[in-house]
């Protein structure tokens, strides 16, 4: 797409970070160039030396031909980095985040970003409890939502084409409430989920017969621990409502087994598997 910028910076380069400069770099090849940094100066060494980006990218040092940058990292970072970037690039540049919440974030964005610096708050739907740009896929996006909770740019509409993601414009407090169910809630539950088995003192003899059904349903415990948290902290309000409810879920169950009423056990059950299955079907 002639329109989309030949020199981009990706500050953050785990999975979501990884898998878009991959993206990239399958569609454009060697007409673009992606600059990029890890937390560590040997992470983004070693990000270079494998091909994911083409330059390490020093956010203390300006770098006038570079017109956008999407920051992927842990959301509790974005301020900083936002404050660091308003005190360096000129009027024209844009920047995007693919951070889990977004109020929090478009919040701090409002407060640091002068009007003349353009800011995108998006959430591509797409991961895996596997971390860094080692597992970095550039195909991780196609077919998934993308969502976007300001104004649409014709630079997210361009990435989501690329990238094979479907955008969808949301509000970011809708986006914040329905996230809750959708995602963050399962990374909770998951952990809640592992350390429950984790705690109970034969565990080292139950690990040896836990097999698949322990391995899916505890799978996003072990997804980035700090990328975790901080869509946690900021989005808790949501998270505790999700919580509150999936308790009484829990109490309504432990209630059936304790009547012993198998055909309400049973419709329980069933109507499970017709939820899942439908949105299997559908989505």
């Amino acid at each position: 797409m002639k329109s989309f910028p030949k020199k981009i910076a990706i500050i953050g380069l785990g999975l979501i970070g990884g898998s878009i400069a991959l993206g990239l770099k399958q569609h454009f090849g060697t007409k673009i160039c992606i600059l990029g940094n890890c937390h560590t100066l040997s992470r983004s060494k070693k990000a270079k030396k494998e091909g994911i980006i083409d330059e390490i990218f020093d956010i203390n040092k300006p770098d006038n031909g570079i017109k956008f940058y999407i920051i992927a990292t842990p959301i509790l970072q974005v301020p900083n980095i936002l404050s660091n970037l308003a005190l360096q690039i000129k009027t024209g540049v844009v920047i995007m985040d693919v951070g889990s919440t977004k109020e929090f974030i478009i919040h701090s964005a409002k407060k640091i970003l002068l009007p003349n610096i353009t800011f995108i708050a998006s959430h591509p739907m797409a991961g895996s409890e596997m971390s860094g740009f080692e597992n970095a896929n550039p195909n991780l996006f196609r077919n998934k939502p993308w969502i976007v909770c300001t104004k649409k740019h014709h630079l997210i509409t361009e990435l989501t084409e690329i990238l094979g993601a479907e955008m969808i414009l949301m509000d970011a407090k809708i986006h914040d409430e329905y996230i809750s169910w959708a995602s963050h809630l399962n990374l909770v539950s998951a952990s809640i989920l592992t350390n429950t088995i984790g705690r109970q003192k034969n565990w080292t003899e139950i690990a040896k017969i836990a097999s698949t059904g322990f391995r899916d349903t505890t799978r996003l415990a072990s997804s980035n621990v700090e990328m975790k948290k901080d869509i946690i902290i900021t989005n808790k309000e949501n998270v505790i409502v999700s919580l509150i409810k999936f308790q009484k879920e829990i109490e309504l169950f432990i209630n059936m087994l304790k009547s012993n009423d198998s055909s309400q056990i049973a419709s329980y059950l069933s109507n499970a598997k017709t939820i899942r299955d439908n949105w299997i079907d559908k989505y």
